[in-house]
């Protein structure tokens, strides 16, 4: 039998927002900035590079310029009861909506997490088919319509009022929708930390793919995996250092599984972990995914050249290869990366890089020619100018005389047929070569 006596989940998305923190902080005062002070920040950087720390957080001493100006950590306490209703559910689910977190960052992209509490020994069954359903956003209108996790939808609503435009006069000017938490993508990304009776590889796979308890082993359920890839996932996606908790890092969530059972336990899982290892690899996985559709896109036309200077921006101050003096964030930090593809992600842009480098020769090398050909012409034209004069001079004839018009006609006559040959000669050479 499961026993769950721990679970904690943060549910984050891409904002679809263009405000910086301080139109936000004006906006509602239940948002709070989160700022380290000396000591705060001094801890961070005994464990992380201080690089790394410096590109997360704001420090009450250092004022942050250059690419990272701009960054920001707000924080909505609500501590709020909710249920969510289903079905499948033996009664309604109930879970703590415990804060709402906004992390701005270079580029005008903001991140955002939900952060929630499940009681203590709920279901576990329960527990994957809740974090699926809060994880489709494009159906919490539908929820919303029939009356469905209400007490949720409205603890959120002030992420979607920071989604809404407003114009001078503070009038409304498009309404938000719950499609603009998933700017980029469909559902929400979970970090999840679960404390359960007992470890295992099965039950790990069925919290972080949110499918039913016993699936796996089950091979008559409809979700129960292959075992070709369960095996690959497995063997893949899934870290460990210690005999009481294994994590399994997929493209959509990231779950610890472990023996603790107490909240302290996990502290650091849930205040160094995600707040640093995960949101700095969601924000690459974003700024990384938002480039390369640029890339794609017609936008880029005329922009390519910001575009580069952007992504060198962002390869220097925030592609870390190492990010911690211990060991266990440098495990956990390569695990998130891998299950998140942002090396495939950036080795698609450097692809688009080259491309867009060739094309930028091509460019430069058809100006170039076409400023050679300009040139040659006027050169043409002068000499030819000149010859008709010298030869006018020596037989003294007159300019603007028809024997004067003869002379440069005839001069004109051989520079034309000079290029015919040397155009005949240059076809029939690139024939030969084709030939062989």
């Amino acid at each position: 039998m499961i026993k769950i006596n721990y679970a904690h989940t943060y549910l984050c998305g891409h904002l679809n927002t263009k405000k910086r923190a301080e139109e936000v902080l004006g906006s509602d005062a239940r948002w709070q900035r989160q700022v380290l002070d000396e000591k705060q920040y001094r801890e961070a950087c005994n464990y992380y590079y201080e690089s790394f720390v410096d590109s997360l957080v704001e420090t009450g001493q250092y004022n942050l310029r250059g690419v990272y100006s701009g960054t920001a950590h707000l924080v909505m306490e609500l501590n709020l009861p909710c249920w969510l209703q289903h079905s499948r559910f033996r009664e309604d689910w109930a879970l703590t909506l415990c804060s709402l977190h906004l992390f701005f960052l270079p580029y005008q992209i903001c991140l955002f997490a939900i952060e929630i509490d499940e009681k203590v020994d709920c279901q576990s069954d329960g527990l994957t088919l809740a974090h699926s359903l809060l994880r489709e956003v494009n159906s919490y209108d539908t929820f919303r319509a029939e009356g469905k996790m209400k007490e949720y939808l409205d603890g959120i609503q002030p992420l979607l009022d920071v989604c809404r435009v407003t114009d001078r006069y503070g009038r409304t000017v498009n309404e938000p929708r719950y499609s603009d938490l998933v700017y980029t993508g469909n559902k929400l990304k979970a970090f999840q930390i679960v404390g359960a009776n007992r470890l295992s590889d099965e039950l790990l796979y069925e919290l972080g793919t949110m499918s039913p308890i016993g699936c796996v082993d089950n091979h008559a359920h409809g979700l129960s995996p292959s075992q070709s890839y369960y095996e690959a996932v497995m063997a893949q996606n899934s870290v460990s250092a210690f005999r009481n908790w294994k994590a399994l890092a997929l493209f959509d969530s990231f779950t610890v599984l472990g023996l603790l059972d107490k909240p302290e336990d996990w502290k650091w899982w849930r205040d160094s972990y995600f707040r640093f290892i995960y949101i700095h690899a969601l924000y690459q996985k974003t700024q990384l995914f938002m480039v390369n559709n640029r890339f794609r896109s017609k936008t880029a036309d005329g922009k390519c050249e910001g575009l580069l200077q952007q992504m060198k921006d962002q390869e220097h101050w925030y592609a870390f290869s190492n990010i911690s003096y211990n060991f266990l964030p440098q495990l956990i930090y390569k695990s998130i990366d891998t299950g998140l593809e942002i090396a495939s992600e950036r080795e698609q842009l450097h692809h688009y890089l080259v491309q867009e480098a060739e094309r930028q020769d091509m460019l430069g090398e058809r100006r170039i020619g076409k400023l050679i050909v300009a040139l040659t012409v006027l050169t043409v034209f002068s000499a030819l100018y000149d010859g008709t004069s010298l030869v006018c001079d020596t037989f003294g004839i007159q300019s603007d005389t028809p024997s004067y018009r003869w002379v440069a006609g005839s001069l004109l006559g051989v520079v034309v047929l000079i290029f015919q040959v040397w155009g005949i000669w240059a076809y029939c050479n690139r024939r030969k070569k084709t030939d062989l």
